[in-house]
């Protein structure tokens, strides 16, 4: 899949964590998703992860 394409998946969340928190943020007020999977690349860490959590709480 071409990368354009790709960002625009709501499977993905590109940027900084705020930048990802906000699209979290989104998803839930447009669409009310509620429920979030989080699949961990190689490139991201548990701390990047925790930083996350911490933003969308």
């Amino acid at each position: 899949m071409p990368d354009d394409e790709l960002r625009g998946k709501v499977t993905y969340l590109p940027g900084p964590v705020e930048e990802a928190a906000d699209r979290i943020r989104s998803l839930h007020e447009t669409l009310g998703i509620t429920y979030f999977t989080f699949i961990m690349s190689p490139s991201v860490t548990f701390e990047t992860l925790e930083r996350l959590l911490a933003a969308l709480r």
